[in-house]
Formats: structure tokens, C-alpha cells, sequence
């Protein structure tokens, strides 16, 4: 157990003490972007301990972080206003990119929302046909 405990403590400070990059920027043409595999944020109690019923409904919403990947994913998201909104990122290494071009990052959220609402409704699709011919 305290194994455990001290393996996940070492990853998470890892991953704060790099930051994470945008995905975007980093992506490779042999790895699958991020946006193909997430239909959904899951935040356990453990993932998200401190945040309010409300917070986590904006999470579960957003799903996203604009900056990096999916939130959940390097523990508890961060919360950051920009222009009176709520924006939730998924470590603080994305708050500075975030905050130095919101309108550049907004606009990157707001696509991979988008492709993952087409995703899940070409999933959607795929299981009826599958229904409908069974």
C-alpha cells in the first residue's frame, strides 16, 4: 500500500514538475490524439476531493483542459477565471499559457468538444446499425 502510495505521490510530482504540454504541439503522427479516446471526465472523490458540487459539474462538462488533455487526469483541476468564466486546466503548468492567449485556448476547447460530441455521436450511430442488423 505505501508503495503504492509513494509511486503515485513520484508520478504526480513529475507530471506537476513538467507541466503538461499541449497536445497539439505534441502529438506525433504514430500517437492518437487525445480527443479519440475521451467521451467522458469520471472524477472520483479521490480525483476531486476539494471541489463543490457545482465545480465538478463544470468539470464533468467541460471535460477538457484547454491547454493540455483531459482533465482528471493529473489529479484535482485547477480553477482560473478568464474574462468572468470559469475555466478548469488540468495542472498548473497550463495557467500561464492559458492566461497569456485565453482567446487561442477557448477556441482549442471549444474544437475538442466539438470533436468529441462528433465522435461519440458516429459511436452512437455505429452501435444502432450494429442493433438493427443483429
Amino acid at each position: 500500500m505505501l508503495n503504492k502510495q509513494l509511486l503515485t505521490c513520484f508520478i504526480l510530482t513529475l507530471g506537476m514538475a513538467t507541466g503538461c504540454a499541449n497536445k497539439s504541439e505534441t502529438t506525433t503522427e504514430t500517437e492518437p490524439a487525445a480527443t479519440e479516446e475521451v467521451t467522458d471526465v469520471e472524477l472520483g472523490e479521490a480525483a476531486a476531493p476539494e471541489l463543490s458540487a457545482e465545480d465538478k459539474a463544470l468539470v464533468e462538462a467541460q471535460i477538457f483542459c484547454p491547454v493540455g488533455g483531459e482533465l482528471g487526469g493529473m489529479g484535482t483541476p485547477v480553477k482560473v477565471m478568464v474574462d468572468g468564466q470559469p475555466i478548469f486546466i488540468c495542472c498548473e503548468g497550463c495557467r500561464g499559457p492559458l492566461l497569456e492567449d485565453p482567446e487561442k485556448y477557448l477556441a482549442e476547447l471549444e474544437e475538442k468538444k466539438k470533436k468529441a460530441a462528433e465522435k461519440e455521436a458516429e459511436s452512437s450511430e455505429d452501435a444502432e446499425t450494429e442493433g438493427a442488423t443483429s
